[in-house]
């Protein structure tokens, strides 16, 4: 299943690639399932996205070493506070290969929505083609990709997320 979606993945990404840089907004993104990936928390357990099905999900991926990421982290600690837990998720993804630097700006932040790492890139890079950070996906109650997010954002603020959440 993990090849059929990293070929479609792929394939989305040559036919965007051909047509030209103008187009490769995020929305090459949007409609792909992302349900079947799996990453590991920080402790190293394996997370497969599937388990989050019937939630929306704010999926960040980001780094220490990305100002604009140190910056918005207070807000979506703010915002996975803000959310019911039974309908969305927000998640984390560290592209950091030094998972204590890691966890040294969780614990200094006190964040505690869930954290997880890419630190090979190879589903930020590699799969989803992801080269700016911040990025955000707005992941549907299904597993797909809504929305795509650029840069730091204000997601403590109800009026920049509700309309983002809802579809709208």
């Amino acid at each position: 299943m993990m090849v059929a979606v990293r070929q479609l993945l792929l394939g989305l990404l040559l036919v965007v690639g051909l047509v030209g840089c103008e187009q490769r907004s995020g929305s090459v993104l949007e409609g792909v399932s992302i349900a079947q990936l799996s990453l590991p928390q920080l402790d190293g357990e394996l997370v497969d996205l599937a388990a989050f099905k019937g939630k929306v999900l704010v999926v960040n991926f980001w780094a220490t070493w990305c100002a604009p990421c140190r910056e918005e982290m207070p807000a979506l600690q703010s915002l996975s506070e803000q959310l019911d837990p039974d309908l969305y998720r927000v998640l984390g993804v560290t592209v950091d290969q030094d998972l204590n630097l890691v966890r040294e700006f969780i614990l200094k932040y006190q964040l505690d929505f869930i954290q997880l790492s890419d630190a090979s890139m190879a589903v930020a890079s590699d799969l989803l083609a992801i080269s700016a950070y911040p990025q955000t996906l707005i992941v549907d109650r299904n597993g797909v990709v809504d929305r795509v997010v650029f840069g730091s954002q204000a997601w403590d603020d109800p009026a920049f997320y509700r309309p983002l959440l809802s579809g709208d």
